[in-house]
């Protein structure tokens, strides 16, 4: 399947925007999630398909897709239903060279283009990066967009953290939060819910913390959404100190950085990913080293206006990077 069908609308509207309406290809599993639930206003239409065979044979139809000025491919790598894991140009086979100039890659990791050999791509200028970290200078196409989304929440007298994403040692520092929220018990601060949702394994909350920290696991994109939208803070959770983890100040593409900026909610972030990221005091609560405690009681005691003022300075970096991106894709399509 494509991964990350969600970010799927925030791609097309930035093709519509610039006057292309889209068709979109994705795996049956994916069509039927729907990631379009927001955005039936967007100018597209919806294709499924079932194993990387039936890809290849679409691609093998000439006259059908010569008509398109352009085939974007929203992520490197695809799994079929069976789980079977390929990279995008040798599904399609020798189509990939047929249409090589019509092919633009979206690339969620940088090594990918040396191991999918993606460099002619990058030499064409038809390759994107999801972040465009301070250490290379591929372009940026960074979707925000997921439909019609809420934003004018105020901060809640119970203050709502949420976590988005597999709750593992290598993608969240878990153990850090359940660390942090008994510190902020234990000084007197019970006015917070955390909120983990995504796969959680065997991971299990302490009675000690189970009225403060609730794990919901996998939900659909609907109830993502308004889980979203309810919160008042997002939470990063990254360790610089993991070696997995480090790995998103330089290569990787976090989408609770997508999340925050496009549902304009507050992102409470290590100093180290928000330096790459673009996040910075002015657009979120940026902490040093493990002080997630303290960024959380910033955050629970934070007044409206402060509030008020991280979430402007957030829109104002999301616009940015929209801007950027939309000139970015511009440039590939003139």
């Amino acid at each position: 399947m494509f991964y990350h069908s969600e970010v799927l609308p925030g791609y097309i509207k930035y093709f519509n925007d610039l006057g292309y309406k889209c068709d979109v290809l994705l795996s049956n599993h994916n069509l039927s999630i729907d990631p379009f639930y927001r955005s039936r206003h967007l100018n597209y239409k919806a294709f499924g398909f079932f194993y990387f065979s039936s890809l290849a044979n679409i691609f093998s139809c000439h006259k059908q897709i010569t008509k398109y000025k352009k085939i974007f491919v929203a992520t490197t790598i695809i799994a079929d239903d069976d789980a079977v894991v390929q990279d995008f140009v040798s599904a399609i086979g020798k189509n990939g060279e047929l249409y090589k100039d019509k092919i633009c890659i979206m690339v969620h990791s940088l090594f990918s283009i040396k191991e999918f050999n993606l460099q002619k791509y990058v030499d064409n200028n038809q390759l994107f990066v999801l972040s465009n970290f301070k250490t290379n200078n591929y372009p940026t196409l960074s979707p925000h967009y997921y439909g019609k989304v809420k934003k004018d929440k105020s901060k809640a007298e119970m203050v709502r953290f949420l976590s988005v994403g597999r709750i593992e040692p290598g993608v969240k520092n878990y153990e850090l939060l359940f660390q942090a929220a008994r510190e902020l018990l234990n000084n007197g601060f019970t006015s917070f819910k955390v909120i983990f949702i995504g796969w959680s394994g065997n991971v299990k909350v302490d009675a000690d913390l189970a009225s403060h920290v609730e794990i919901r696991g996998k939900v659909d994109f609907k109830n993502l959404h308004e889980e979203i939208e309810n919160c008042d803070f997002m939470l990063s959770l990254l360790d610089p100190k993991h070696e997995r983890h480090f790995m998103y100040s330089y290569d990787l593409s976090s989408g609770s950085n997508l999340l925050s900026m496009a549902f304009n909610k507050p992102y409470i972030i290590n100093s180290l990913f928000a330096e790459t990221s673009g996040f910075d005091t002015t657009n979120a609560v940026v902490y040093e080293d493990d002080d997630l405690f303290g960024a959380m009681k910033k955050a629970v005691t934070m007044n409206q206006t402060e509030y008020n003022q991280i979430k402007i300075g957030l829109e104002d970096l999301q616009q940015k990077i929209a801007d950027l991106s939309a000139e970015n894709l511009k440039k590939v399509l003139n």
